[in-house]
Order: C-alpha cells, then sequence, then structure tokens
C-alpha cells in the first residue's frame, strides 16, 4: 500500500518541483505527518526537491471554491517549515552553446538585452522552409520536431504529417469510467481531464512518429534489424518500461499474443484486434491500453483515512510525435526544434522551449509574441532568492566540513554520540532584485530538508571537486550515528 510504502522511506526526491501546484504541496505535507505520525515537517521524511522556477507554473489538480495556496510551492507554509538548504548547479549539460547559455541566463532574470534579441531574430524561418526542415530527411531519420503552445496546434500538425505518409490508418481509443457519484468528487478537475483525455482518437499508419504519452509496460518482440522479423516476431509475457516522452516509430500491427504480424494495413483482417509494434531505439515493442485506477482519500466513520477507488482507465499511451506542446517538451532534449511561440499565452513558454535544444543554430523560430520571451516575475525572485541561499549554504558547508567528520570519529571511536545540529538553518532573507544574485544559465537549484547540501556556490569560492568527495566519504559514514547502537568505547571494530 502507498501509504505504508511512505512510512517506511527515509529519502524523498521530487524532480521538477515548479510543476508542483502550492496547495498540493501544502497538503503533501499535511497528509505525510499524518500517516508517519509527526509533527515535523512532511513527517520527518527528508525531502530532495529539484528544479527550476523559472520554468511553467502547475495548473490545479481540481477545482478550488475557496482560499488555498495558488502558485508555485515554494511560497507555501511548508516549504518554509521544510528547513530546505539549497544547492545551485552551474554547469550546463543541454545548452553547451555559450549563444544560447548566454540568451537563457538573461532571459531567467528578464533581463534579455539587444544582442539577444538580434541573436533570436536570425533564428527566425518562414512557413515554407519549416517544411522543408520536416521532409528533407529520410524515413529513419530524426526529424527536427515542431514545438506549439497549444494542443489544437500540435494535433492541426501531426494530422497534416500523418495524412502525407503513404497507405491506410488504423484509430486507437481510450476509455474511462466514473465508479462513483461525480457530485461527491473533490478531484472533478483531475477526472474531467481524464475524461477529455479518453474522448481523443488516435490515427496511426506505418512509419509514423509516436511519442509515449504516459510510461508504458510494453511487450518486447524483437529486434528492428531483425531481415525475418514478421517470422520471428514474438511477444514475451514480460514487460519492459518505456519511459513517458520516448519517440519511436509505427513498424508494424500485431495481435497481442504476436501471432500474427501485418507489415500493412491492408492485410489486416476486419475481425483483427490489433495493436501498434513501434520501434523505440533498436527494439521492436507491442503497445497495448495501459490500465489504471484512480484513488483519493477518504475519511471512515472511525476517523481513519483510507484510499478509495473513484475511476478506471484504459488509455492508449501513444500520441503522434511530429509536434509536441511546450508542457509535454519539459524535461526532454531534442536535436532540432521548429519553435512556434506566436500564441504564447503565459511567461514561461519560450524559456522552457528554447532550453530543449543544445544550439542555437538547431533552434528554428517559427513564430513569437511579447510574452514568449518572458518568464513569471515571482520566479524571478524567488531564483534571485535561492541563488543567494545557495552561495550560504555553500559557505556553511565547506566551514563545517571538519566538525561532521569529528563528530563521526567521537562516535567510531570513544562511543560519544553528537545529537546536536552542529549547523541550523539560517534565517533567509529573500532577494527582491535579481540583480543581487548571479543566475547561472540553464542552471538547476537542487534544494535538501533536514540535511546538508554538496554544490557549488554562485558567488565566493566554489566547493572544490576534492571537498565534495571529502564531504560524500563523511556523509556515507553518517548512518550509524543515526541507527547504530552506541559501541562499546574499548571495541576495535568501526561501524561501516
Amino acid at each position: 500500500h502507498k501509504s505504508e510504502r511512505l512510512r517506511e522511506i527515509d529519502v524523498l526526491i521530487i524532480d521538477e518541483v515548479s510543476m508542483i501546484y502550492g496547495q498540493l504541496w501544502q497538503e503533501m505535507d499535511a497528509y505525510l505527518r499524518r500517516i508517519r505520525k509527526s509533527d515535523k515537517a512532511f513527517g520527518g521524511l527528508q525531502i530532495v526537491a529539484v528544479g527550476d522556477f523559472n520554468q511553467l507554473k502547475a495548473v490545479p489538480d481540481r477545482d478550488f471554491q475557496g482560499k488555498h495556496y495558488s502558485g508555485f510551492p515554494f511560497s507555501t507554509p511548508a516549504w518554509e517549515d521544510a528547513g530546505f538548504r539549497y544547492c545551485f548547479l552551474t554547469e550546463a549539460h543541454r545548452a553547451t552553446d555559450p549563444e544560447l547559455a548566454r540568451i537563457i541566463k538573461h532571459m531567467s532574470s528578464n533581463s534579455l538585452t539587444t544582442e539577444d534579441f538580434n541573436s533570436l531574430a536570425k533564428r527566425s524561418i518562414t512557413p515554407e522552409e519549416a517544411d522543408r526542415l520536416d521532409k528533407e530527411h529520410g524515413k529513419d531519420a530524426e526529424p527536427t520536431i515542431r514545438i506549439y503552445t497549444r494542443n489544437i496546434e500540435v494535433a492541426q500538425h501531426n494530422a497534416k504529417r500523418i495524412a502525407e505518409l503513404e497507405g491506410e490508418s488504423l484509430i486507437f481509443k481510450s476509455d474511462a469510467a466514473l465508479m462513483t457519484i461525480e457530485d461527491t468528487l473533490t478531484q472533478k478537475a483531475q477526472w474531467k481531464s481524464l475524461k477529455n483525455r479518453a474522448e481523443h482518437e488516435i490515427e496511426l499508419k506505418i512509419g509514423t512518429k509516436v511519442v509515449a504519452d504516459m510510461p508504458i509496460a510494453a511487450f518486447y518482440g524483437g529486434r528492428a534489424d531483425d531481415e525475418n522479423i514478421a517470422r520471428n516476431f514474438w511477444v514475451t509475457d514480460s514487460t519492459t518500461k518505456i519511459t513517458n516522452g520516448s519517440m519511436g516509430y509505427v513498424r508494424a500491427f500485431a495481435t497481442v499474443d504476436g501471432e500474427d504480424y501485418y507489415e500493412s494495413v491492408a492485410d489486416i483482417p476486419k475481425s483483427a484486434d490489433v495493436s501498434p509494434v513501434v520501434q523505440f531505439g533498436d527494439g521492436l515493442f507491442l503497445v497495448v491500453n495501459e490500465e489504471s485506477t484512480l484513488e483519493r482519500p477518504i475519511q471512515k466513520d472511525d476517523g481513519k483515512w483510507v484510499s478509495s477507488s473513484y475511476a478506471h482507465s484504459s488509455m492508449f499511451p501513444l500520441k503522434p510525435g511530429y509536434a509536441i506542446t511546450v508542457h509535454k517538451s519539459q524535461g526532454q532534449t531534442y536535436d532540432g526544434a521548429v519553435l512556434d511561440l506566436s500564441s504564447s499565452f503565459t511567461e514561461g513558454l519560450g524559456y522552457v522551449a528554447l532550453s530543449r535544444v543544445r544550439r542555437l543554430d538547431t533552434a528554428y523560430i517559427l513564430g513569437s509574441n511579447p510574452k514568449s520571451w518572458q518568464v513569471d516575475e515571482e520566479s524571478v525572485r524567488i531564483m534571485a532568492s535561492i541563488t543567494a541561499w545557495a552561495a550560504e549554504d555553500a559557505k556553511s558547508f565547506r566551514d563545517n566540513i571538519t566538525d561532521y567528520d569529528d563528530a563521526y570519529k567521537a562516535f567510531a571511536f570513544l562511543g560519544k554520540k553528537n545529537n546536536l545540529v552542529i549547523t541550523e538553518v539560517p534565517e533567509r532573507t529573500f532577494v527582491s532584485d535579481s540583480s543581487n544574485a548571479s543566475i547561472s544559465a540553464n542552471g538547476q537549484p537542487v534544494a535538501s530538508a533536514e540535511g546538508n547540501s554538496s554544490g557549488g556556490g554562485l558567488s565566493g569560492t566554489p566547493v572544490s571537486r576534492e571537498s565534495l568527495k571529502r564531504g560524500w566519504l563523511v556523509c556515507q559514514r553518517l548512518e550509524p550515528l543515526h541507527n547504530a547502537e552506541v559501541p562499546d568505547a574499548h571495541s576495535s571494530s568501526m561501524p561501516m
């Protein structure tokens, strides 16, 4: 059971933390306190939160009628109670092009320069040039993906590209069923989203580029380079996890048992129930609908909280992959992308879209509006504060690493257990002006609650690799300070 698992674990790592709605973050804190029976923040569970607040804000997971915590989780009481230590990662692994890194850095603080806008203007293309980019790739090559801001634009472009493929198509459907009375739901927005998604039909042809729209449990059927795959295709009993956002190509259609394999839609009998065979990497996988049940917490008469199922879904987990929304692209990296930001409706869309490529010369701008190149003003203040706090915590890390090492040695050799916190989390002062902090290009802040961050400061002397290595070795030995019995002071053995 999920609650049991959350009572057992010591650390919870949360990626893309900016996409968690504020009220959900606050409720997560309350839920963990309750099930772990602790008044400590998040029930005493260590939280490692990773993300970039300059990216897109979360959307509410339900309809809120009254007062609640909207926007970023950073602004909630639960975030403040967590007492995070901060670390700001300064090395850009995606944007290795200095020109792109400079633009992203300036965009993150809403301070784009004339030079930046001139660089972006040079990447503008016409619709005709964008169409040529789509078609100058071979059958098995990775086409330059289109990134739009709205689902309708994505659907229109994908339909256009599929229509250009030869052969007949098949339609795949999803289904969602409510298992309770809708008026009793507090998760109406979540149910509405699921229901709307289930109403969408997906058209596929042989050769269609697809993207995994959710994590997939696919059935491996053979290697894509097997010349006799039609005869050798065999569906295994076990499944392979295909991660959300993975790109592939439809190579065939097959029955669930794998016995009937069709490389042409025209050859498929009308009575056959087939699913797409998709090439992900060098393997072929049979992809079927994903079955899932949504649960909600309800309180029983005795006051205890339990999980209750309220909806069941059978979702087709693929979408055409020639175009994608900015929201869906978050976290992905592309070798080339055509960005149509002309319908940008909120801040941060251009920041996320432009950050998907490694070099500026692989980004092609089909359209934009003034909002495209702005980030949320609140996010600028948040990132400025995190930057300053990360520098404070990096200095504290350097200053106190010897104290942590000495505390361990005292425990190991003398049996003296130090229950005092060597360094308290300092009182945080918000930075209102981003110019007071040096924002790194494409940086990813990491916040660690109830623990000590290891990372580089953004001002002053950074933490050296030698210090990080030493800190890691010290931290690896800290577990006995929490879990082990105090050893015999005269014992010569050391806990490992």
